[in-house]
């Protein structure tokens, strides 16, 4: 029982690694290196907390939350930033 366990978390992480290369690999070619690394970076903190919560109760302390805002303001800022002067008078 215990081998089927370790076997199962193992096909699931090598999938989600998988996958997340495949999408980053993707967002560097369709974006610049520096977007593609922070939106994986900040997808990474949210669902490494959303499943924290959610499978083992873990709350996070004010601290966490803080720099959380500041990665997800600087993406937001990144991605305005990105927009040709056409794209902002529209």
């Amino acid at each position: 029982v215990v081998w089927v366990a370790r076997a199962t978390a193992l096909g699931c992480m090598l999938i989600s690694n998988g996958l997340m290369m495949t999408m980053f690999t993707r967002a560097m070619h369709l974006s610049s290196s520096l977007a593609a690394t922070v939106s994986t970076t900040s997808c990474n903190f949210t669902f490494t907390a959303l499943l924290s919560l959610l499978l083992f109760g873990e709350a996070l302390p004010p601290l966490w939350w803080a720099g959380y805002s500041c990665i997800i303001l600087g993406l937001g800022l990144l991605a305005n930033g990105q927009q040709t002067p056409r794209e902002k008078t529209e």
